[in-house]
């Protein structure tokens, strides 16, 4: 088993691709499992550093940062590339984040959650040991060639893993951030809306982040950037592209829905869409959804902050 792991921001069509993947006989991905293991790991290499809080919060109570217009921030972006996955992840850290990754998991991935306990490790590079194991565990997956963690926003931490893990690659999912905030908006439970700018600003660290990725002699032939917009577009291209970074062969039963599985049920996946209680088939149409259900006020206030970045 080789580790992939994938990141995004939220509603940018993560899902999506890894479902695609998961499909072929040599990956599965569970999606969206481990955040607060990405996030406790950030928590404890900062406090290593010296660094106790966040924007003036406690880190515990601080997502992963833009990173933009906080005296902090350099210093935080140096700590979090030269971060090292042996560090301890202590008994009372490990049960503050326990405590919050059981109810989290149970969203996407409620199969995961009886094996939740066999993830300690006294290291974070244990805990992404166990992690690892226990998806192939969980879904009874023990001869793939690839077994992946999708968590979204948690793109600072792929330098320390990839030095944790050295056969391990990396892609990171891109969408046009109004569809994604579009998409963002229309989630029923508004407890999961996330305020615009914040969101478009997260957006925006990923795209530099990504950039910046692209010139590491660390990720050389092991980063991987797939446009969301250019995957519904044209599928089996653009997941061929996928199958020859991971040295698998294309299989076209990943084009087919119908074979994606939600593994906490069993049953057909019915999809994550905003727009769609059950979504069929991969198609263009979803693209420019956005454009009619993006409020003109957060349209403006998007392409004010990262017109830039989208251009």
């Amino acid at each position: 088993m080789r580790p992939l792991f994938l990141t995004c921001t939220a509603r940018g069509g993560s899902y999506l691709n890894a479902q695609i993947l998961s499909v072929n006989s040599q990956v599965n991905i569970a999606s969206e499992p481990f955040l607060e293991f990405f996030r406790s790991f950030r928590n404890s290499s900062l406090r290593k550093s010296g660094i106790n809080t966040l924007t003036g919060e406690p880190l515990e109570q601080t997502p992963f940062h833009d990173y933009y217009y906080t005296s902090q921030s350099p210093q935080i972006i140096d700590v979090m590339n030269d971060a090292d996955l042996s560090i301890e992840c202590s008994e009372d850290e490990w049960e503050r984040v326990l405590k919050i990754q059981i109810p989290r998991i149970a969203l996407q991935c409620a199969e995961l959650q009886p094996f939740l306990n066999e993830i300690k490790g006294k290291t974070y590079k244990a805990i992404f040991d166990n992690a690892l194991s226990v998806i192939q565990k969980a879904r009874n997956v023990p001869n793939k060639k690839w077994i992946g963690i999708k968590d979204a926003w948690v793109i600072e931490t792929f330098l320390p893993l990839a030095r944790a893990y050295p056969d391990a690659k990396f892609i990171v999912i891109v969408r046009d951030v109004r569809a994604s905030i579009a998409s963002n908006l229309l989630v029923k439970n508004k407890n999961m809306i996330a305020h615009v700018a914040s969101f478009a600003k997260a957006w925006r660290k990923n795209i530099a982040y990504t950039s910046f990725l692209k010139t590491q002699k660390l990720m050389k032939d092991r980063l991987f950037v797939i446009s969301y917009e250019n995957l519904v577009n044209q599928p089996e291209i653009e997941v061929r592209k996928v199958c020859e970074f991971l040295e698998i062969d294309f299989e076209p039963s990943m084009l087919d829905t119908e074979k994606f599985i939600d593994f906490s049920t069993g049953k057909t996946w019915v999809g994550n869409s905003s727009y769609e209680a059950v979504t069929k088939g991969i198609s263009p149409h979803r693209i420019d959804r956005w454009k009619e259900s993006l409020p003109e006020d957060a349209k403006c206030a998007v392409e004010m902050i990262v017109g830039n970045d989208l251009r």
